[in-house]
């Protein structure tokens, strides 16, 4: 893969492809945490069409687990109590949906976070519930996640000032802990406008946060704000 085929591409499988075996993401903690990042990120995207799924708050654990927050053993046993809801339904392509999600769920939450999995998985149920063309627009966003949690990984990440943080009583880094804790994304711009105010002149750091792109937790540049590797 080019950097200018990294750039433009809606293939997420693909992507995860290089990432994983020629930029051996997967053999770094930095690496296998953003993958889980990237996992959860896109099983949430279905959430609301799964608002009784018992699985969600396993979710919401394996983003505390790629932080360090939780252990395996807590998550293991989430996990048992979180069998998908198989009521009898006439629309079968229901059923199939959530099968999908919850093997999803279920390998995001092992010990290697399978990411891969998880946006097949989540692509699959949407096409099972709406469509190919449903399908499809998906693997567009969780290429622009991938985007967002790696960056351009054919470049060194931007630099993040340290006055940038300590100025103005620490408003930037206050405000990406609310963003990442509260999953506050639509307030990217305001963190950019923030950093601005504080004196980033970086266009490509200012650009990613007010970019049309999709963010999730694992975001490069919020993790750069937010000291986190």
């Amino acid at each position: 893969m080019t950097e200018q085929e990294w750039l433009r591409s809606l293939e997420p499988v693909r992507m995860l492809t290089y990432l994983r075996f020629s930029r051996g993401v997967s053999r770094t903690k930095a690496g296998r945490r953003r993958l889980r990042l990237f996992g959860c990120a896109c099983c949430l995207r279905v959430r609301p069409l799964f608002p009784d799924e018992r699985g969600w708050p396993v979710v919401d654990l394996a983003e505390r687990l790629a932080d360090g927050a939780t252990g395996q053993a807590e998550v293991d046993a989430a996990l048992r109590d979180a069998e998908p809801i198989l009521f009898d339904d006439e629309r079968d392509q229901l059923r199939q949906a959530r099968l999908s999600l919850h093997e999803a769920v279920r390998r995001l939450c092992g010990p290697a976070g399978d990411a891969a999995m998880a946006c097949s998985a989540v692509g699959i149920a949407l096409r099972w519930l709406q469509g190919v063309a449903a399908e499809t627009a998906e693997w567009a966003v969780q290429a622009g996640l991938l985007r967002d949690l790696f960056g351009n990984p054919f470049r060194l990440p931007p630099a993040v000032e340290p006055d940038w943080l300590v100025a103005n009583d620490g408003a930037v880094a206050r405000l990406a802990r609310t963003i990442y804790d509260n999953r506050r994304f639509e307030d990217m711009p305001v963190l950019a406008d923030a950093l601005e105010d504080a004196g980033c002149r970086d266009t490509e750091v200012l650009g990613h946060l007010r970019g049309p792109e999709p963010h999730a937790r694992g975001c490069v540049l919020l993790d750069l704000v937010r000291g986190k590797e």
